[in-house]
């Protein structure tokens, strides 16, 4: 390493940036604001901006336009900001600015979004780290110039002819998928197809990555050289088109660490110098995170870096100079699983356990596969038809792929899901992997020798076996108290409660706020925790602001988009009657639960805790479904919480009634029923109920204009404390059996209201 001076200049300045953002000296995770600018956001009031055009997409008929160099203009001042991310309805027929265009916006500007819950999308983070801090939704646009980038704008037009090509030569989902992989352009390829893919543990063949570009940028440097080319002129023309194409495809992390590394393996031959592999992922390292510091938390970053890191630095200690071509890929991707591991449990929750053979498969034919495709494309400027057959390589594997992977999605465990490990056991899995290849490397002496003897031919035997070991020890659930996390799902409903046994529970879920609310807020959180089984899901009433959510869980079980499992699915004890309920009934078997139904008197236990169901009564013709939801109390000892679902009216004084003549010691927290409207939670019930805390979920702004105030103002008086979804995220409450702990999420993570 001391040989590499580049490594440790790598290892040195990323010590650095970290270091100097724990202290908070860094600006790598917050944006420099001036007071005025920070007026701005607060304000909420219209502002101006003006910015440079460098980056455009279409997406469901909306334009997204991404600015540099932006100058706001607020109260008749300018400040100079970072990058905006705007997002613009246009009017009938109106076009896209060309690139580099000089843009003005009108609109409210906002900074990029935190995560309101454990496990959900990091906008913040991701943009960051491409220098995007704020966002605008425009209300007007106009351009603030003529000039534009010809260059740019002309790789952008030729990115959507090639787009063009590749539909007209072939089948839809095969288009969208080499779409992915030669163009970077997802949005047209369908989601199973992704969670496939992802499943799988081949997701890495949709990005623009190295693999790509080597094939690319070396197949085109070699047939120049082969053709007679200088090696001056062979290796300029590839970087320059390399250049253009990481461009043309969106200027990834993972592309221009290949472009970089691509041109020093041409600048060392043009100067004749010994290429290093690792030197050059290190001047790689040291130029992006110079450009970003914040890529140090980037998943792309590290994922990239720490692929190229196994193939440079633990296959050679693993492998033998005979290995055949099959363990040629069997080591490869063992020396990449190796350092990747950790960082994938970290962002994913969740590692592929077969992805290891099925790459085995992809691997050695993905070459085929960018070869047929891209031939295909630019064949398709001349003859559709030759297109067509130049594809057809590409067609026939993805295919395979995709059959293959259906029949593999069934297995159990596909994926393991073992949830965000700490930081310290991510610390302490690096440091034995460090010493376990400093001991084939450097050990001194007998011990050396010894080692080396006993060791020499099985090292990857020895690497297999401290993976396999360490995934175990990654696992992130181990509770000594029951914790309740109250999820934001805007305006809707979601609980998830696990136990100190390892039960774990699921009360509600649905939105009708926010889209697709299982697929991104609860099935993240669940990952998120390492549950890879839920073993009851409850379902309060048949809302769908309720049970959305669920229905898109078993969907998913069913159709093997997802590992997670449900055990029991809990119905509220009403009549068949209920349409909804029956349709629930039905996807739940369909996708293996076992359907219980809970009524009044009905209890269930898991150590210290007791479930207890209040309400309905059982026979309940579920023609009211709010008047008719499921309440549960659930105790831990001397602590309780009471769910109640939409209760209200009639169903809500029945459980008044059944609490006051119980006459027991006030509840520690009340999920605030039909998320706070006016006629909920009457003053008689809160008198019985006697809540220490209320949690109110709901959604920012909504148009129920929930929660009402007069239903906040009858839980002041009662002296709860108040927490809403809305304003600090996920509220999570943790009971030891004598006392209740609650923590906004945004307040614990992000020291945000």
């Amino acid at each position: 390493m001391i040989k590499r001076p580049l490594c440790v200049m790598c290892l040195l300045f990323m010590a650095v940036i970290w270091l100097c953002d724990i202290s908070g000296l860094s600006g790598c995770r917050e944006s420099s604001r001036t007071p005025g600018v920070r007026s701005c956001l607060e304000s909420g009031e219209r502002a101006v901006i003006t910015g440079e055009l460098y980056q455009k997409e279409e997406r469901d008929s909306v334009h997204i336009y991404y600015l540099k160099n932006v100058v706001l203009t607020y109260q008749s001042e300018l400040y100079p900001i970072e990058q905006v991310k705007v997002t613009y309805k246009p009017k009938a027929e109106e076009a896209l600015y060309p690139m580099g265009r000089l843009l003005g916006v009108r609109g409210f500007l906002k900074e990029t979004e935190l995560p309101s819950n454990p496990g959900q999308f990091n906008e913040r983070a991701y943009y960051r780290a491409r220098k995007v801090y704020y966002t605008m939704e425009g209300e007007e646009l106009q351009s603030a110039g003529e000039s534009y980038s010809v260059y740019k704008e002309a790789l952008y037009r030729l990115r959507n002819v090639l787009k063009e090509n590749l539909q007209s030569i072939t089948d839809e989902r095969t288009g969208a998928i080499l779409c992915a992989m030669l163009l970077g352009e997802k949005s047209s390829m369908d989601r199973e197809i992704k969670t496939q893919f992802q499943m799988l543990g081949i997701s890495h063949i949709l990005a623009i990555s190295g693999l790509h570009l080597s094939i690319l940028g070396m197949g085109l440097y070699k047939g120049l050289r082969k053709a007679g080319g200088s090696l001056g002129l062979s290796a300029g023309i590839a970087v320059f088109f390399l250049l253009s194409y990481g461009l043309l495809t969106g200027g990834s992390v993972a592309t221009l660490r290949a472009f970089i590394m691509f041109a020093a393996v041409t600048g060392a031959k043009w100067i004749g110098r010994t290429y290093d592999l690792l030197s050059a992922l290190s001047l790689a390292g040291i130029l992006l995170l110079m450009d970003s510091p914040g890529y140090l938390y980037d998943s792309s970053f590290l994922l990239s870096f720490g692929a190229i890191l196994g193939i440079g630095l633990v296959l050679p200690l693993i492998q033998k100079e005979n290995t055949g071509r099959v363990g040629q890929y069997l080591l490869s991707g063992l020396a990449v699983w190796m350092i990747s591991t950790p960082v994938v449990l970290y962002f994913f929750y969740e590692v592929p356990l077969y992805g290891f053979f099925f790459n085995l498969l992809v691997l050695p034919t993905v070459a085929a596969v960018l070869i047929s495709g891209a031939g295909g494309m630019a064949a398709a400027f001349i003859s559709a038809d030759a297109g067509k057959i130049l594809i057809l390589p590409a067609k026939y594997l993805l295919t395979i792929y995709q059959r293959a992977g259906s029949h593999l999605q069934g297995i159990p465990g596909i994926t393991l899901i073992l949830g965000r490990p700490a930081f310290w056991k991510i610390v302490v899995y690096y440091t034995v992997l460090a010493l376990l290849l400093l001991t084939w490397r450097c050990g001194k002496g007998e011990a050396r020798r010894f080692l080396r003897i006993r060791i020499k031919g099985k090292r990857w035997m020895a690497a297999a076996i401290f993976l396999l070991c360490s995934l175990p020890l990654m696992q992130t659930r181990n509770y000594k108290n029951l914790k309740v996390t109250f999820l934001d799902v805007g305006q809707g409903d979601s609980a998830v409660m696990e136990t100190p046994l390892g039960q774990s529970f699921l009360i509600d879920g649905g939105s009708s706020s926010i889209a697709k609310v299982g697929t991104y807020r609860i099935l993240p959180f669940l990952k998120y925790e390492g549950i890879q089984c839920l073993d009851y899901v409850m379902v309060s009433h048949t809302d769908s602001d309720h049970m959305n959510g669920i229905q898109e869980l078993l969907e998913a079980i069913e159709g093997k988009q997802t590992s997670l499992k449900i055990r029991n699915l809990v119905l509220p004890g009403w009549k068949d009657t209920n349409v909804e309920l029956r349709k629930l009934e039905k996807l739940g078997k369909a996708a293996g639960c076992r359907i219980l139904r809970l009524a009044q008197g009905d209890t269930m236990k898991d150590g210290m805790l007791h479930l207890s169901c209040l309400h309905p009564d059982r026979g309940f013709y579920g023609e009211e479904t709010n008047s008719g939801s499921q309440v549960i109390e659930v105790s831990y000892g001397e602590c309780r919480i009471l769910f109640t679902g939409d209760l209200e009216g009639e169903g809500e004084q029945k459980v008044e009634k059944l609490i006051g003549e119980d006459k027991s010691s006030p509840y520690d927290i009340l999920k605030v029923a039909h998320h706070g409207s006016r006629n909920s939670s009457g003053e008689s019930f809160l008198k019985a109920v006697k809540p220490k805390a209320a949690v109110i979920s709901s959604g920012l702004g909504n148009s129920y204009g929930h929660p009402h105030k007069e239903t906040l103002e009858r839980l002041k008086r009662s002296g709860s404390r108040i927490f809403m979804t809305w304003e600090g995220g996920a509220v999570q409450a943790f009971l030891d059996g004598n006392k209740t702990t609650i923590e906004k999420y945004r307040t614990r993570q992000y020291n945000r209201p």
